[in-house]
């Protein structure tokens, strides 16, 4: 127990390392991820009226949609340039499409109290002005958009200078991590052979647990980006199978969580889903290599 504890703290720890230093990982999947190879839809627009459609917006089905427009808000901010999230100070209240002429619509996210909203186009700032000094409400802010980090790409393993500089041999020797659940919250993975999409071949044989796909609101988080697939091979490329890299913790079992669309783009309000939804179905290390301009509340929230 005492030596798992340790490996936990130690995974943690490389997880922070890879993402604040930007060295994610030299590591690549071979043949894993190539879009004219293993989907021609991934090169080419979603045929009209099918489900994938919706990658072409961040939202889902019910008429909550974060669209690519987005407006600046300084230069290193993006947001919404419908949506603001908004927290409630208690459960009673009066719903805000009914004070509030710019509000189209309202919907609960999965953290207590919290609801994103769409507003009229470019009416953003002037919603939040007005929402400031409502009792009912405890805080109103910009729906943030989030975009993948980068990371670079090569297959090889002798290029993976940082396995040794955070000793990963020795870590490897108290635990490879199983037992673990750790969410890839990211643009999905290419976990599984469904519909359009295969699973990648250095992944055949890394464990993974049902996941969400909060961009097109399904139980397949499939990736159409192909960064969260990099990710996933950091954290658990299946390993010493003679092919491509090798994986920081690979025994340790993924949790894919969709929350970026096909050009690596997502809202505050889909990561704060998706950081309550790993949460709550036993994930212990959550991964997200995605940033942006702007403090959420929202955010802060869902990691507390």
């Amino acid at each position: 127990m005492y030596q798992e504890a340790r490996f936990r703290r130690s995974i943690a720890l490389v997880l922070l390392i890879l993402i604040v230093s930007n060295i994610t990982s030299i590591a690549a999947l071979t043949n894993a991820f190539d879009p004219t190879k293993e989907c021609a839809a991934y090169g080419s627009p979603p045929t009209p009226h099918s489900k994938y459609n919706t990658r072409f917006l961040m939202g889902d089905s019910n008429g909550i949609g974060v669209r690519n427009q987005t407006v600046a808000g300084s230069a290193d901010q993006s947001y919404s340039s419908n949506q603001v999230i908004l927290k409630y100070k208690t459960s009673s209240r009066i719903p805000t499409p009914q004070k509030y002429p710019d509000v189209i619509l309202e919907k609960e996210l999965l953290l207590e109290r919290v609801v994103v909203l769409n507003v009229t186009e470019g009416k953003v700032n002037e919603v939040i002005a007005a929402m400031k000094n409502d009792p009912d409400i405890e805080y109103v802010e910009p729906n943030y958009i989030r975009t993948a980090s980068f990371v670079p790409n090569d297959p090889y393993y002798h290029l993976q200078w940082h396995f040794p500089k955070i000793q990963m041999e020795r870590a490897w020797d108290i635990s490879t991590g199983a037992g673990v659940t750790m969410a890839v919250i990211d643009s999905g993975v290419a976990y599984e052979d469904y519909s359009i999409y295969r699973r990648a071949s250095d992944l055949a044989g890394t464990t993974f647990l049902s996941g969400y796909d909060f961009v097109n609101n399904d139980a397949h988080p499939n990736d159409d980006y192909g960064h969260g697939t990099h990710v996933c091979g950091t954290i658990a490329q299946t390993t010493n199978n003679g092919i491509g890299v090798a994986g920081i913790a690979f025994n340790a079992r993924i949790m894919p969580v969709k929350v970026l669309n096909y050009l690596g783009s997502g809202s505050g309000s889909q990561m704060v889903d998706g950081i309550v939804w790993a949460v709550d179905h036993g994930a212990v290390i959550i991964n997200l290599s995605l940033g942006g301009g702007g403090r959420s509340q929202a955010e802060q929230d869902a990691v507390k």
